[in-house]
């Protein structure tokens, strides 16, 4: 059989293979594989004058022959002929965590194509099962998770990533607990924990190290748990309903939660017969910028006009108000004036347009909801009347960076400053932790977070004094939070005399369907989006903004996943430069 010839030009069309036939034997594994393994039958021996090759008829496109783009040509091609685009995958860690970049970005390391895969099949109680053996806030993460999953989704390099935390709500919202009867609460260990704060790393710390076999007691300060989910995110964004069903959830496995009760010392609990305890307070104390200004009637904080909201506190509004960050908090509180009745609010932040730390979808809302946006200012004072606020001035900025000394260096554009008339003005520039009565000794860091061990949550200089969440980063999303949660106690059952192993199986390991067939116009597959409710009556309450997805469109969005851990099961193929040699007859 005459073969075409080699000096052929890779083929780098595709948007994450690159064919390159000057290295093909034509072995005809990457064949086998997308026939009989996968059924997509994509791959053929093709014959023209030139010779035969492996390749797609036509010469077409992968995506345009119907490739489901699942990789496992390239898992089993010997010489490198068809493999990744440099950078698809991330070399810096190990190569089976890397095949699934969106299990390995998600802080809790949810098993995400799994749960995809079940929601595709129909199978929402499994697929609910999948995403609780890493968190106990599903619901809750499928409507405010900062998704980081999606921008490393391969799916997005084809044509837009799977919506990984929309499919997420939607298993969430149709749980019926069916998963319970599979959780395990060891037998008790006779060792008690005390956790400071029902918040999520609070309560995710207590629910593993609770299964561990540990007493665990909950101090929460407030009168009723759940932290800044509860106190720091809109009702529209996430009920209270909501947050409190899993709070339930997580405390009927026998925790006990003492609310009303503010904790000052973490010492004292260990004096009291604890043999941890972990701390867990967050960061909800709102910070402000030191400006002329600053202190006058009328400044205000924005995470302090969310817990009043979430309290249903009367609250004294403007009707001009002007918010100082770009982040989600001060999207959250712009928002959430709008639908207090305030007239006119405007928004202005350091960064540009582009660099907004508030998500794309918070932003676009705004936008649609009145709130007006002005990047790039930075602010000079306050401007009052000599009591109440007035206005705020602001000069335009060029660009900013941070020094060695984390000390912001501006440079302010030519022109003047501009005067925003207001009578009300909120800060939403950061957050900072509640300290413990004179720090109990411990060491703080920057916002007043706990200091801890390397590479631990035992806070430095204390035996038995652990820390989780945002009272040791700063403040996080929420995901972090759970995962910290997760950290600790996997750490504190150690310290404990535990193993440390706090993984749960919900859900039997069957074994995987590797025959995923074709689909016409899989590449052109489009990104469900969640309908989202028309302004006036967005803005008209706090009924949650967006609807999750009916049936028919979460299984058609599962259906979209590359499916890219399935590249794991397949036969690893050895190099030729990885046999070991023969040795050689004297």
């Amino acid at each position: 059989m005459k073969t075409v010839g080699k000096n052929i030009s890779s083929d780098t069309r595709n948007p994450l293979f690159v064919r390159d036939m000057n290295r093909c034997i034509q072995c005809g594994r990457c064949v086998r594989a997308c026939e009989e393994v996968r059924g997509v039958k994509v791959l053929d021996y093709c014959h023209t004058e030139a010779g035969s090759s492996i390749g797609i008829p036509d010469n077409k496109l992968m995506g345009e022959a119907g490739c489901r783009f699942c990789g496992a040509c390239v898992e089993v091609c010997p010489t490198g002929s068809l493999r990744d685009k440099e950078g698809i995958i991330n070399d810096t860690v190990p190569y089976e965590q890397a095949l699934v970049p969106c299990q390995l970005k998600c802080p809790a390391h949810i098993d995400i194509p799994r749960y995809i895969r079940k929601l595709a099949k129909g199978k929402i109680e499994d697929a609910v099962a999948v995403i609780r053996e890493k968190v106990p806030f599903p619901e809750t993460l499928g409507l405010i998770c900062n998704h980081s999953c999606e921008d490393v989704c391969r799916r997005g390099m084809v044509n837009q990533p799977v919506s990984i935390c929309s499919l997420k709500r939607y298993a969430a919202n149709s749980d019926s607990g069916s998963w319970k009867k599979h959780r395990i609460v060891k037998p008790q260990t006779g060792k008690r924990v005390a956790v400071i704060g029902a918040g999520p790393a609070g309560l995710t710390t207590a629910y593993y190290l609770c299964k561990q076999g540990h007493q665990v007691v909950v101090f929460e300060r407030k009168d009723i748990a759940g932290g800044m989910l509860q106190f720091g995110i809109p009702q529209y964004r996430l009920s209270e309903d909501i947050v409190q069903r899993e709070i339930r959830d997580i405390l009927d496995i026998g925790i006990e939660i003492k609310c009303n009760t503010n904790i000052t010392n973490p010492k004292l609990l260990l004096a009291k017969g604890f043999d941890a305890v972990i701390a867990a307070t967050g960061a909800q104390c709102g910070s402000v910028l030191p400006i002329p200004g600053y202190t006058s009637e009328g400044v205000l904080t924005a995470i302090g006009i969310l817990e009043a909201t979430a309290k249903k506190e009367n609250i004294k509004i403007g009707k001009r108000v002007f918010i100082i960050g770009g982040g989600n908090v001060a999207f959250d509180c712009a928002r959430t004036l709008k639908r207090l009745g305030c007239e006119s609010i405007d928004l202005a932040c350091l960064e540009s347009r582009e660099c907004m730390q508030a998500s794309a979808e918070e932003i676009e809302e705004a936008f649609e909801e009145g709130i007006r946006v002005h990047p790039c200012k930075t602010f000079i004072r306050i401007v009052t009347d000599g009591k109440r606020v007035t206005g705020v001035e602001t000069a335009n900025v060029d660009s900013f960076t941070f020094d060695e000394n984390n000390k912001l260096q501006l440079k302010i554009a030519a022109g003047e400053n501009h005067i925003y008339d207001c009578d009300m003005v909120i800060f939403a520039v950061g957050q900072k932790s509640e300290t413990f009565d004179d720090f109990c000794g411990f060491a703080v860091g920057k916002a007043n977070t706990l200091v801890t061990e390397a590479n631990s949550c035992q806070v430095l200089g204390s035996e038995a004094i652990f820390a989780a969440g945002d009272i040791t980063t700063g403040t996080k999303f929420v995901i972090s939070a759970i995962a910290a949660g997760r950290d600790a106690a996997i750490e504190v059952d150690q310290f404990l005399g535990g193993q440390g192993d706090i993984d749960e199986m919900l859900l039997d390991r069957d074994e995987q369907e590797h025959f995923i067939g074709r689909i016409a116009g899989f590449d052109k597959l489009e990104r469900a989006s969640e309908e989202l409710l028309p302004v006036a009556e967005r803005i008209s309450g706090f009924k949650q903004t967006t609807k999750a997805y009916p049936d028919k469109t979460a299984t058609a969005e599962a259906v979209r996943c590359l499916q890219c851990d399935l590249r794991r099961d397949l036969e690893k193929v050895k190099f030729w430069n990885s046999y070991d040699a023969v040795p050689s007859e004297e």
